[in-house]
């Protein structure tokens, strides 16, 4: 997209003329130009308009970042990582003007997040296009692949089996023929059972069972001891997807928020303690934990591990201190503050995640029956 200068931007012989190019996907890889007057303004830039003195003149390549590549990490933090890019970098800082968006993925075995792509480490000759049909994880979930070819399935050439009759010499009107129309049905699944990883520990009620995005799915779990022992389908639900994602909430086995505060992107959240103090603080840094039902009173980004996609969160400092025992953990790189703390609807509570029942929701896909009119 090319942003059309302002009169006291261009054309006035400001040296802070300009003409600003936002530059993405869709904007092809060379652009000519050329600069001209309007009007009484024309004959000074004709026949000049084109700047042959300048190496590529008139032409815009956008070339791919030096950023772009594999680069060694040399340095790792809780919620961050280094690397060195001596040669790489075209600049000292990027800053969000100017940039848009980076990803990046890591061949790390003990890093955490969704499947970048697939390396085929032998290929054979093959007449239908493979599948991937399991991924050895004991973590990781939900992952669901879309195999293409270039060759498989290709049409080679077409025979006529029967040419037909009655077809009019008019050349003007030709017959007509529809190709096969492949589709790939989606959410096509309805929720058998919710089966258990692992039931949790510590609960003293049942926790309630949310299916992430459909809420009109309602189960009931009940628990033997302290975990989780079985969960009943209410409500179910059709159109469901192959990556429906099922967690507990409300969780009886946690420890009460009184009261938070955020700065500079570090939660601190404020617990409940016994009379007499803990025996054992419940939490140390490095643990991984679920917050939840923490409220505030400004529309910011929140406490909650649902306000940023039901994540987890490592603890970053606690305080065992009586009277002020807390924890603290980073949002840095996903939201900026907290927010302020809800006073009149004090219902946090923050759990270990290794505390958490774990679901499994089993799926069986819905039949579909023909109908002949």
């Amino acid at each position: 997209m090319i942003k059309k200068p302002s009169a006291s931007e261009f054309g006035n012989t400001s040296p802070s003329s300009k003409i600003t190019i936002d530059v993405d996907e869709t904007f092809p890889q060379i652009l000519y130009y050329k600069l001209e007057g309007t009007g009484p303004k024309y004959t000074s830039t004709y026949p000049s308009s084109v700047d042959t003195e300048v190496p590529n003149h008139s032409k815009i390549k956008v070339v791919e970042s030096d950023l772009n590549g594999t680069h060694r990490i040399t340095g790792v933090a809780a919620t961050t990582f280094t690397v060195s890019l001596v040669g790489s970098a075209e600049t000292t800082s990027y800053t969000s003007s100017g940039f848009s968006t980076a990803i990046y993925s890591t061949t790390s075995a003990n890093a955490r997040g969704g499947v970048h792509s697939l390396k085929v480490v032998n290929s054979l000759p093959v007449d239908t296009l493979p599948k991937v049909v399991s991924i050895a994880t004991t973590a990781g979930s939900a992952a669901i692949f879309s195999e293409r070819g270039d060759d498989i399935g290709e049409i080679l050439n077409v025979g006529v089996v029967n040419q037909g009759v009655e077809y009019s010499n008019d050349k003007t009107l030709a017959p007509k023929a529809d190709a096969y129309t492949i589709l790939k049905l989606k959410n096509v699944y309805t929720l058998e059972s919710v089966g258990i990883v692992t039931g949790g520990n510590n609960y003293t009620s049942p926790p309630i069972v949310t299916s992430i995005g459909n809420p009109s799915i309602l189960c009931s779990a009940s628990i033997i001891g302290n975990s989780v022992a079985d969960v009943e389908i209410l409500a179910n639900d059709s159109g469901l997807s192959k990556d429906l994602q099922m967690i507990p909430t409300v969780n009886s086995n946690g420890v009460k928020v009184i009261s938070a505060e955020s700065n500079f992107a570090v939660n601190t959240l404020y617990l409940r303690a016994p009379v007499t103090g803990f025996t054992t603080f419940p939490f140390k840094v490095g643990d991984e934990v679920y917050i939840e039902n923490v409220n505030i009173t400004d529309p910011v980004d929140g406490y909650n591990s649902s306000d940023y996609g039901n994540r987890s969160f490592i603890v970053t400092e606690v305080n065992e201190t009586g009277g002020q025992e807390s924890i603290k953990y980073s949002i840095a790189g996903i939201g900026s503050t907290g927010g302020t703390y809800d006073t009149n609807n004090a219902f946090g509570r923050v759990v270990k995640v290794d505390d958490l029942a774990i679901f499994q929701p089993n799926l069986t896909k819905v039949e579909f029956v023909e109908v002949k009119g």
